[in-house]
C-alpha cells in the first residue's frame, strides 16, 4: 500500500501553489496534532481531496488569516496550509470520511463570517498529480465569488465553471468579437421600429427553443411567436435550427447578462 507523508505533502504542496514559485514549506500544525500519511485505497486510488483560498479585504490581512490558518490546523489533521500573496491556501484530504465534509465548512464558515473573510472551494479530486488546476478552481471561485455574489462568504467552483470559462472573453475581447451578430442587429432594428424581436429572440432561446414555453411566458399565440421568429431569421440571415447558431446565442444572452452583473454590483 502506497503512502505519502508530511515531507513528499509538501512538495505536492509546493507544486499545488505553482510549479514556478521557490517556496519552503514548513508543517506548521501544533505538535500535538498528529500528521496522516495519504494512503491509497485497496482499488490504488488517493484519497478524496480538496483546495480551499481564503482572501480578506483588510490591511492586516495577514494576521488574520494566520488566525484562520491555525484555528484550521487544530480542528482537523487532514489538511496542509500557508499563506502567500495575500491568500490562504489549504489542502484538505481524506475528504471521504464520515461528516469531514461538512465539519470542516462549518468551521470555515464562521471563521470567515468572524474575519469577514471569503474562501473558493474547487471540486473534489484524487490525483494529487493534478493538484495545480483544481487550485485554480479554488482561486477562480473565489475570484468570481467576490465579484458576483459578495452577500455570499463560501464559493464553491461548481457553481461558477461557466463564468470562469467566459468571464475572461468580456475582459479580453470586444462585444462584437464574442457576441452573436444578431444581438445588435435586432436591437438596432427594435429601436428604429419599436419592435420586441430581440426580447422574443432572447425569451425562445433561454426556453430551448421551446414554443409553448416562450408563448406562455410573452403572453402572445403561438402563430405571433412563428411570425416572430420568421422575421428574426429573415432579419440576421441566421437558421435558428442550426445547433451552432443556438449555442452562440446561448452563451451570447449568458455573457450580456454576466456583464450585467458585474457592472451593478456595488462600487462599480
Amino acid at each position: 500500500m502506497s503512502l505519502i507523508g508530511a515531507p513528499q505533502l509538501q512538495i505536492y504542496l509546493k507544486l499545488w501553489v505553482s510549479s514556478g514559485w521557490m517556496i519552503q514549506l514548513k508543517d506548521t500544525s501544533p505538535c500535538n496534532v498528529p500528521k496522516p500519511k495519504l494512503t491509497k485505497n485497496v482499488c490504488g486510488q488517493w484519497p478524496l481531496c480538496k483546495n480551499f483560498a481564503i482572501r480578506t479585504p483588510y490591511i492586516k490581512e495577514k494576521q488574520l488569516l494566520t488566525n484562520i490558518q491555525k484555528t484550521i490546523q487544530m480542528v482537523t489533521p487532514y489538511q496542509l496550509s500557508l499563506i502567500h500573496h495575500g491568500v490562504l491556501y489549504i489542502l484538505t484530504y481524506h475528504i471521504e470520511k464520515a461528516g469531514h465534509q461538512n465539519y470542516i465548512r462549518k468551521i470555515l464558515y464562521d471563521l470567515l463570517c468572524k474575519f469577514d473573510a471569503y474562501c473558493g472551494v474547487c471540486n473534489l479530486f484524487n490525483h494529487l498529480t493534478e493538484i495545480t488546476p483544481y487550485r485554480i478552481q479554488a482561486e477562480s471561485a473565489l475570484d468570481l465569488g467576490i465579484s458576483l455574489q459578495p452577500d455570499q462568504r463560501i464559493f464553491d467552483y461548481r457553481d461558477f465553471f461557466l463564468p470562469a470559462i467566459l468571464a475572461p472573453r468580456i475582459n479580453d475581447m470586444a462585444p462584437c468579437n464574442y457576441l452573436s451578430p444578431a444581438i445588435s442587429i435586432l436591437k438596432e432594428y427594435d429601436k428604429i421600429h419599436q419592435s420586441d424581436f430581440f426580447d422574443t429572440l432572447k425569451c425562445y432561446i433561454l426556453n430551448l427553443c421551446n414554443t409553448k414555453d416562450t408563448t406562455s411566458e410573452l403572453h402572445i399565440h403561438r402563430n405571433s411567436l412563428l411570425y416572430r421568429i420568421n422575421k428574426i431569421e429573415e432579419l440576421t440571415n441566421l437558421s435558428l435550427n442550426d445547433y451552432e447558431t443556438r449555442l452562440h446565442l446561448m452563451i451570447s444572452f449568458y455573457m450580456l447578462e454576466l456583464e450585467e452583473k458585474r457592472k451593478n454590483l456595488p462600487g462599480k
